[in-house]
C-alpha cells in the first residue's frame, strides 16, 4: 500500500469513525470502568507474578497468532476503552486478575443461593487443616489428607446434626508465611444452621472433635452469621490468594516453582448450584468444594 492509497484510507476512517481523532488525547471521567478501581491492582500483581515466572522459567503467558482485543465495559456512551496485545495470560488460578472472575462468580453463585434460604442465620466455621505448618514440598501430599480430615467432619457433621445443619461451601486457604517459607493451611465452612439445639451445644461438640483429632481448642472456631451479614463473610472467603505473589515479591524462586508450576490439582469435589427445596422445604445446599492457591 503506497503513502497515498494508506493517506486516504485513514481519512476515509476518520470520516466513518471521528472519535478517532481523539484517540491518545486526555478524557474527562464520566463514570464506568475505572483501571485503578480494585482492577489496576490485581492487573499489578498478576504481572509482577508473570514476570517472576518468567524469570525462573515457569510461564503463566500464552502467545497468540494474533493481537487481542479486549473491550472494556462499561462506559459512557461514545467512549471506547480497549487494551490490545499479542500475549494473555494463562487461565490460571495464580494470577489474581485471573482468578477474580471465578471467586466473583462463586460469591454470585452463593449470594442467589442466600437470597432463597429460609433460616435466620448460617453457620461460619474456621478449622485448622494440618497439625503443623507445611513446606511447599509437602503440600501436593498433605493436601489430600487435608480433605480427607475435611470429609470425615462433614460426615460427623451429619450425624450429629442431620439435616439442620448442612455444608454449603467449602474454601481451603494457603497463607504463605516469607519468613518461615510456610504454610498454614485451614478451611473455611459455611453451613445452613436449621438447629432447635442451641450454639453452645455445637461449640462443645466442635470442640470435643478437635480434641479427639489431636488438635488443641485453639485449632477452631465457629460463629453464627445472619443473612445480611453473610455477603461481607463469603468475600472474605474467597478473597485472592496472596501465596504466589508473597513468593514473587521475596524471590523465592524453589517455592514458586513448586506451587506454581508443580502443583496442578485443583482439588474440586462434587458442585451443584441447585436451589429447589426438598421435602422439609430446606433448599438444597450449593456444594462447592476448591482450593484458594
Amino acid at each position: 500500500m503506497n503513502e497515498k492509497t494508506l493517506s486516504d484510507a485513514i481519512e476515509r476512517a476518520n470520516e466513518t469513525f471521528p472519535q478517532l481523532w481523539e484517540v491518545g488525547e486526555k478524557q474527562d471521567y464520566l463514570g464506568g470502568f475505572k483501571l485503578y478501581n480494585g482492577s489496576l491492582k490485581y492487573r499489578r500483581m498478576s504481572h509482577e507474578r508473570a514476570g517472576f515466572g518468567k524469570r525462573i522459567g515457569v510461564d503463566l503467558l500464552r502467545s497468540n497468532s494474533e493481537a487481542l482485543t479486549q473491550v472494556l465495559h462499561p462506559l459512557p456512551g461514545g467512549i471506547h476503552l480497549a487494551i490490545t496485545g499479542k500475549y494473555s495470560y494463562k487461565n490460571s488460578k495464580y494470577l489474581p486478575s485471573v482468578a477474580f472472575a471465578e471467586t466473583r462468580r462463586c460469591v454470585s453463585s452463593f449470594n442467589a443461593f442466600a437470597k432463597q434460604y429460609t433460616g435466620d442465620n448460617f453457620l461460619f466455621s474456621t478449622l485448622s487443616a494440618t497439625h503443623r505448618r507445611l513446606k511447599t514440598s509437602e503440600l501436593g501430599d498433605e493436601l489430600d489428607l487435608c480433605f480427607k480430615r475435611q470429609v470425615k467432619f462433614e460426615k460427623e457433621l451429619a450425624r450429629k446434626f442431620g439435616d439442620a445443619v448442612q455444608t454449603v461451601c467449602v474454601r481451603l486457604e494457603l497463607p504463605y508465611d516469607p519468613q518461615a517459607r510456610t504454610f498454614h493451611p485451614h478451611f473455611h465452612t459455611i453451613a445452613t444452621w436449621y438447629n432447635d439445639k442451641s450454639f453452645q451445644v455445637f461449640k462443645a461438640w466442635l470442640l470435643e472433635l478437635l480434641v479427639s483429632a489431636g488438635f488443641n481448642s485453639i485449632s477452631g472456631k465457629a460463629s453464627l452469621v445472619d443473612c445480611e451479614e453473610v455477603a461481607h463473610v463469603v468475600s472474605h472467603i474467597f478473597k485472592t490468594c496472596l501465596a504466589a505473589y508473597k513468593m514473587a515479591q521475596a524471590g523465592h524462586a524453589e517455592e514458586f516453582r513448586l506451587f506454581v508450576g508443580e502443583l496442578k490439582k485443583e482439588y474440586r469435589g462434587p458442585r451443584g448450584h441447585t436451589l429447589s427445596s426438598e421435602g422439609s422445604g430446606r433448599q438444597r445446599p450449593m456444594k462447592n468444594r476448591l482450593i484458594d492457591a
